[in-house]
């Protein structure tokens, strides 16, 4: 049987360990997304997993694209937290295993709604038109993935001998 809480999660008692934490377009939204994180960590039980994603607007490519064409959204992700290579460092200084970190996906792009001007208009049409020919770009690369994310799992306790 499962069980769903609502609750600050700043605020949430992390006494409870899980087997599987996983967040996605969450952490990107603090500005001390490292406490964020390892709030996070905390709740995940011996031999549990972590599982953390979040949009990709920190790669060049589509930094530009949002800067360009989603400013209004740009501004409620705090960009510097979009790097799963530092969370990776971060769960391995709290005893994790990782197991994956990286950018992935293959080439997309959204906006949120927002006023946009004739140009910034057409410019979205022609990347929507596009897209299908950057969608056979290489994936997993992080100037222009959509997605970053990390797995890790908290090793199980070794048995005192």
């Amino acid at each position: 049987m499962g069980e769903f809480t609502n609750a600050n999660f700043l605020e949430f008692d992390k006494t409870k360990k899980y087997d599987c934490v996983c967040s996605f377009g969450f952490v990107e939204h603090f500005d001390g997304w490292k406490d964020v994180l390892r709030k996070h960590a905390l709740l995940v039980g011996e031999g549990g997993v972590i599982a953390v994603t979040t949009p990709n607007f920190r790669g060049a490519i589509q930094r530009w694209l949002h800067q360009l064409l989603d400013v209004e959204n740009l501004r409620r992700h705090n960009i510097a937290s979009m790097n799963p290579f530092l969370w990776a460092d971060l769960l391995k200084e709290l005893g994790f295993d990782v197991i994956d970190a990286r950018y992935f996906g293959r080439f997309d792009f959204w906006v949120e709604k927002q006023k946009r001007n004739v140009l910034q208009n057409a410019a979205r049409f022609v990347i929507r038109v596009l897209t299908p020919v950057l969608k056979l770009l290489p994936g997993d690369n992080g100037l222009y993935s959509p997605y970053c994310g990390v797995v890790a799992r908290r090793p199980p306790r070794k048995p005192v001998s």
